[in-house]
């Protein structure tokens, strides 16, 4: 499985450095649940990896149709001969000539013997799980007519694809899919198959959009499960798929064809779980597999960075050498960032939350132990698996069973999952845990102790160990003297991990005078907090937080430091632990779980929990004296070192962990616990599937109950004074009795999510995913709402006029909750592809309406507007209300402190170029300006949005009054002059002179006149700069082509990139070496030292700066040529189409 973050493409699925599985069926004979379809035309050695890469699929009860499409290459020819008779599933038919894809693929489904096909292409490649999870999706959704995954383009072009079906209407524009799919053998005979008139490219699309047609549609898995090789020229076979004018008219052929679907896209509508839901047990087939070693299902949460996980991953790296083959199936959704680490140890991985309703896990984990003849099975974390333990139990009675326990959790379930494992002790052959302590923890709970073994996590000493040159590097790449002793805080902050103790005793030690840097590696919910506090308590010169590091840069950090400093509320015994006493650091940390057991006094100290200040207290006393005695700090990591190789290799870890699930399946045999009987198994498992359905339900409930919490100071913003409101019916909300703050919060935390609940599944995944759990903008909403459409309900309420709502975006949800008295008066929702009623109030087309049923069109936002204006230009009387201020009752710019500059006068302009100069364009929360003056340069900044602009002059004060700093409230436009800026108030990088940009989304936004002067006048004004940085929403490209015109250019200059005509306009403005720098994630970068840009200045990048410069830019500048090449391969296409990564976005780096 790819990685998204650091993508090889070269690590195929038929890759020798991928992992293996045995994968070859225990019979061949059996009926095909699934049929392959591969449509062969001139293929040539390429077709092996593809085969390779069918054979080593994890699901083997299929057959393989290869249609001969009339090759003719005598190679192409020689190649299919070799499978001709290879396997009895392969099946190759022949076309006496060459008809084209979609004749071969109807010839395949003709003969087809199974109720499911799998199109693969002749040479794209599966991922080894891929048929398995995609005929277990459908088999799971019957709702669904076909299922694809992301798809990874590899070979001439190089790319991650993660749109698919789940992309709906986005179809109309493009095909979002590659043909590598499943389908039901039965929908695709329903529609008639491919259109066999479609020889040169295009079939898969017109395809796809005719089942949309006929109510057929799909869903997408979200993993990157089949490869799509790119060529050269696509063109010199399939003519529609070049970029040219026939591939132009071929694709608008196709979009005119189904243009009706522009008004009823068909979705995909899954039925809501039953209450106490009916649990299938058996599977629709076996799969069964043969079995050359020992095999292990391991029953996880998640695949996410954590110590757990990091074990997960250790203990499967040390079975594979032991000759165990491993399965994983997860249980908790999660963003599971660490699966191409766990794909790169097996590739038996299956995320059940991706793939199936909850209702069928218990099954598919039976399956899973059949299919692959499972010796053991180890539950970790996984409160599933111990909900449905009696099933499996009952199912697989000489099954082994154990499960692996890190550390108590007092504050949750009585003790966390150890908890757990004392209650169902009698269902598990045997108890792990990763400490003695732990042990006798679950014993005073109840455990008996015979059933309980102890194996520690250990850590290879052989990957985590200090290195001298290394200790340099990192120390000069911060800038840290070699004798400043260096304090290392990692893991996640979060409150387990104390972050306010650590950051109270680095302020301690920092009053006291102490020499150190403390680096503070990691992310979490504490994080904004420990920012403020650092920057609160001006602590920047001691304190630098690094953010979310892979393993490998936490590897340098530890070698790089001194102390190790963990703090923790618990631990079982820290990870993070044991791999800074095998880098040879020295250890404080809080003596709690079994650390005790691995950190002696010799190696470190360990503090006994109490109260934050007096931990605190004790914390910093105890790295004053450590600080100042550096040869006892050596001493300690040495010792440390010395203890984690001779008792805590992770070798032994594997080989201990070996022999316990081997006496494990023998105690199964000698020890047998006692057995389940079967109904009280099956009625345990629905209790346990209706509870994780009741869970996962409470925790969309928790978000909407977690913002209201953060918000209750704001009710009176939703509900002014004291009275009540009234909700309407529909939503099902019970009246409070009682009125004032308490009955209001009540309302909120009760009755929200009721309402919630109603809405379209649209709008409710807007408010769970976005808007709640994101920001507060909802209260904003609301009071403008309040402002523009309450004062007029009394007013309509008399008239008795027929109101109607215009669109049913977000923000009308939000005005028919927050304005109940509003709902009786609503005739109908005006939008021209909703079909079904809304609250029982019907939704009706745009010309539908006219001046004898309509009186009051209410809209919510100024997307709607123009579409509103457009579609009902035939009403001339009735009452608009817009909820966002028209401009002409904005208050007008505020005064601009710095004159503006004069006008330019052709031929009159003598520009000076300044090598200390910076102009930042766009300077918004002014993270680059404050980056830039720390560096030593002057800044010129531009911000055109009033409202950011009077809080820079607040606080860039210093700055502005000693010049380093100059601030302009303009506009940079093609011409002076005065232009109407759509100031977004919700998101303030989409502030923009453009409506387009400044409105997006239907967000919030107000329009302000602002003064607006051109790019020359700037320059000759305050001069030309070393770098400039454009970030002017839809103003980067004319301010790039306007360079033109000027003589003396920045040497450095960088604009987000809009298609790439960008690098087109630069090269053609005298720019001849580029680089693109991805800007989502930069928590990596950081700043050279010694500099080469200014002075150093330590720094944090994140996703809302632009990041390093000039000479600091990291890696190699290309050439025109190189880069455009590189751009349309890895942004954006030649036909300005999205290829990169989902939500990453680029600038482009110039210079001269």
């Amino acid at each position: 499985m790819i990685s998204t973050t650091n993508p090889d493409y070269s690590n195929t699925p038929v890759s020798p450095a991928r992992p293996s599985f045995g994968c070859v069926p225990r019979e061949h004979n059996r009926a095909p649940r699934v049929t392959i379809l591969t449509p062969f035309y001139n293929t040539g050695e390429v077709f092996h990896q593809t085969a390779s890469s069918v054979m080593r699929q994890s699901f083997q009860e299929w057959e393989w149709i290869i249609v001969n499409d009339g090759s003719t290459h005598p190679e192409a020819l020689r190649v299919l001969a070799g499978y001709r008779n290879s396997d009895p599933r392969i099946r190759i038919i022949e076309h006496g000539e060459n008809r084209g894809p979609s004749a071969a693929r109807n010839t395949g489904v003709r003969e087809a013997r199974s109720e499911y096909i799998a199109f693969v292409d002749s040479d794209d490649l599966l991922e080894p799980t891929a048929i398995e999870k995609w005929i277990c999706f459908l088999e799971s959704h019957p709702e669904c007519s076909f299922v694809s995954g992301y798809s990874v383009g590899f070979g001439a072009t190089e790319y991650l694809w993660s749109s698919g079906f789940h992309s709906g209407p986005e179809f109309l524009r493009q095909n979002m899919v590659n043909i590598t799919s499943m389908i039901r053998t039965s929908v695709y005979r329903a529609v008639g198959g491919f259109d066999e008139n479609i020889r040169r490219g295009l079939e898969d699309w017109e395809f796809w959009l005719r089942c949309a047609q006929n109510r057929y549609w799909g869903d997408t898995i979200p993993e990157y499960l089949n490869w799509y090789r790119r060529r050269k020229n696509h063109g010199d076979r399939w003519e529609h798929l070049d970029s040219n004018e026939q591939s132009r008219a071929a694709s608008q052929e196709i979009r005119n064809r189904y243009a009706e679907l522009q008004h009823s896209f068909p979705t995909v509508t899954y039925k809501p779980l039953e209450i106490y839901p009916r649990v299938q047990e058996n599977t629709a087939f076996q799969n069964r597999l043969q079995k050359e070693k020992r095999r292990l299902l391991m029953i996880l949460p998640w695949m996410t960075m954590g110590g757990a996980d990091k074990f997960n991953l250790d203990l499967i790296s040390q079975l594979k050498t032991l000759g165990w083959e491993i399965t994983i199936a997860t249980t908790l959704e999660g963003d599971n960032c660490w699966l191409p680490e766990f794909a790169s140890m097996t590739p038996d991985i299956f995320i059940l939350n991706h793939l199936l309703k909850v209702t069928d896990w218990p099954r598919f984990i039976s399956y899973l132990i059949e299919s692959r003849d499972i010796d053991n099975v180890l539950i970790s974390n996984s409160d599933f698996a111990y909900s449905i333990l009696p099933y499996l139990r009952a199912r697989f009675p000489n099954l082994a069973f154990s499960d692996y326990c890190h550390m108590e959790e007092e504050y949750w379930k009585g003790g966390g999952y150890p908890r757990k494992a004392v209650e169902y002790q009698q269902l598990f052959d045997m108890n792990i845990v990763s400490s003695e302590h732990l042990k006798q923890w679950m014993v005073q709970r109840g455990a008996e102790a015979d059933r309980i073994s102890v194996c520690y996590t250990n850590i290879d000493s052989e990957v985590w160990k200090p290195l001298a040159e290394s200790r340099r590097t990192i120390r000069r790449k911060y800038g840290i003297a070699d004798d400043t002793p260096v304090i290392l805080y990692a893991g996640r902050i979060h409150a387990q991990k104390q972050p306010k103790v650590f950051a109270s005793t680095m302020l301690r030690l920092r009053d006291s005078g102490a020499n150190f840097v403390a680096l503070a590696a990691g992310d979490g919910p504490e994080f904004k907090w420990l920012q403020g506090f650092v920057r609160e308590h001006r602590l920047q010169g001691h304190v630098r937080l690094l953010g979310a590091l892979p393993n490998d840069k936490v590897k340098q950090l530890l070698q790089a430091s001194d102390v190790f400093f963990l703090p923790s509320q618990m631990e079982g015994v820290s990870l993070a632990i044991y791999e800074a006493m095998a880098s040879g650091v020295a250890i404080v940390g809080a003596d709690v779980g079994g650390q005790i057991e691995l950190v002696t006094s010799d190696c470190g100290i360990l503090i006994q929990r109490s109260s934050e200040d007096v931990e605190i207290e004790i914390y910093a006393s105890t790295l004053l004296k450590m600080l100042a005695d550096p040869k006892k700090l050596r001493s300690m990591g040495e010792a440390g070192r010395r203890r984690i190789v001779e008792q805590f290799k992770l070798r032994d870890m594997g080989v201990r962990m070996h022999e316990l699930l081997l006496q494990a399946s023998d105690w199964n045999r000698s020890r047998p616990q006692p057995g389940v009987n079967r109904g009280v198994a099956q009625s345990t498992l629905s209790m346990s599937i209706d509870y994780t359905r009741i869970e996962n339900l409470l925790r969309q409930v928790w978000q909407v109950y977690s913002w209201t919490q953060r918000n209750r100071t704001h009710l009176d913003l939703m509900f002014p004074g004291d009275k009540v409101p009234v909700i309407p019916a529909q939503t099902g909300l019970q009246q409070p009795s009682e009125t004032g703050s308490l009955a209001k919060l009540q309302l909120m935390e009760d009755g929200i999510y009721n309402f919630f609940a109603h809405l379209p599944e649209r709008a409710l995944h807007a408010y769970l995913d976005d808007n709640i759990p994101r920001r507060s903008q909802l209260l904003g909403d609301i009071q403008v709402m309040r402002q523009r459409v309450l004062p007029s309900i009394a007013r309509w309420q008399e008239q008795k006029s027929r109101v109607y709502i215009y669109g049913l975006g977000t923000h009308t949800q939000v005005l028919l909750g927050t304005c109940p008295a509003l709902m009786p008066l609503v005739r109908g929702f005006i939008d021209k592809n909703a079909e079904e009623p809304f609250l029982g109030i019907p939704c009706v087309k745009p010309e539908s309406i006219n001046g004898d049923n309509a009186d009051v069109i209410i809209y919510s936002s100024k997307r709607w507007e123009a579409d509103m204006y457009a579609n009902l230009a035939h009403l001339t009387t009735q009452e608009h209300v817009l909820m966002y201020s028209k401009p002409d009752e904005q208050p007008a710019a505020v005064p601009v402190h710095v004159a503006i500059p004069k006008p330019v006068v052709a031929g009159e302009v003598n520009y000076r170029y300044d090598d200390n100069l910076i102009y930042d364009m766009g300077v918004n929360k002014g993270e680059d300006t404050r980056f830039y003056l720390e560096k030593g340069f002057r800044v010129v900044g531009v911000e055109a949005n009033p409202t950011i602009y009077r809080r820079l002059l607040h606080e860039f004060r210093d700055a502005l009054n000693d010049g380093t700093f100059i601030l302009l409230n303009v506009g940079v436009w093609k011409e002076r002059g005065t232009l109407p800026f759509y100031a977004n108030l919700d998101n303030d990088h989409w502030s923009s002179f453009s409506a387009d940009h400044g409105c997006r989304h239907n967000t919030r936004f107000e329009v302000v006149n602002i003064p607006c002067i051109t790019i020359q006048d700037l320059l000759a004004e305050y001069g030309v700069p070393r770098y400039m940085k454009i970030d002017l929403e839809g103003a980067d490209k004319m301010i790039v082509n306007h360079l033109l015109d000027v003589s003396i250019k920045p040497k450095f200059i960088s604009a987000e990139e809009y298609g790439v005509k960008a690098l087109h306009d630069l090269h053609g403005a005298g720019y001849r070496a580029f680089k693109i720098v991805a800007q989502r994630d930069k928590t990596a970068t950081i700043p050279p030292s010694p500099s080469k840009e200014g002075h150093y200045v330590y720094k944090t990048f994140t996703g809302y700066d632009s990041g390093l410069f000039g000479l600091e830019l990291q890696g190699e500048w290309m050439s025109y040529e190189e880069t455009v090449r590189h751009y349309t391969g890895a942004v954006r296409d030649t036909d300005g189409l999205y290829v990169g990564p989902e939500h990453e976005w680029y600038d482009i780096h110039a210079q001269l």
